[in-house]
């Protein structure tokens, strides 16, 4: 009877031991599949420098979708070539393809943003934007009061929020942005030190 009920005891025991097995099996799937699907649709980049403050800080790090088809509005990156050195560059897509971009002065000295004709709001900036034609440093491609361009398929027109800070497609050393070179577009900018840039960094193996 005893050799019975220790057989009993031990056979629950063995099911237990079974069953979460199997939990923990399961789960390690589910994060498995989880982390692949992650990093076969996303990938992480990290911010370096002031240019699309205050929407984005220096050390940020952010998620990107694997997308090279922004909308209007969207914050991309995109690869560059800067002084013979290929570099990673982060600005809003303001213009994407079909769409024209203009600049207008304003009384105060600043310069407002327009796209096919309509001068845009923008809440996300930091502060007015300055006229740079007075720059005798770099080469633009386009001046406030100048005739609008047109984007052709594929093209986007890309400014730092920080607009007086900020090196893009103003000016001939970025100018207009085109498909291929855009590596992802921002899906999620967790604050730093927070559990979403925790789970970020998790996922992609940052330290």
């Amino acid at each position: 009877m005893l050799t019975e009920y220790k057989n009993r005891l031990l056979s629950e025991k063995q099911k237990n031991y079974s069953a979460a097995f199997t939990a923990v099996c399961a789960v390690a799937l589910v994060l498995l599949l989880a982390l692949v699907i992650v990093t076969s649709s996303f990938s992480m980049c990290l911010v370096s420098g002031e240019s699309m403050m205050p929407t984005l800080t220096d050390g940020q790090y952010v998620m990107l979708s694997k997308s090279n088809s922004p909308a209007r509005g969207d914050i991309i990156v995109f690869r560059n070539r800067i002084d013979g050195e290929e570099r990673l560059l982060i600005k809003r897509a303001v213009a994407i393809s079909g769409d024209t971009v203009a600049f207008e002065r304003n009384g105060d000295g600043s310069v407002t943003l327009v796209v096919n004709g309509e001068r845009q709001t923008e809440d996300y900036i930091n502060g007015p934007m300055n006229d740079w034609s007075g720059n005798p440093y770099i080469e633009s491609i386009i001046y406030p009061g100048d005739p609008p361009i047109t984007l052709g398929d594929g093209e986007y027109f890309a400014l730092g929020d920080n607009r007086n800070n900020s090196t893009d497609s103003r000016f001939a050393s970025v100018g207009i942005v085109t498909s291929d070179k855009i590596s992802g577009v921002l899906v999620a900018a967790p604050e730093e030190g927070s559990a979403g840039e925790w789970w970020l960094k998790l996922f992609f193996g940052v330290r």
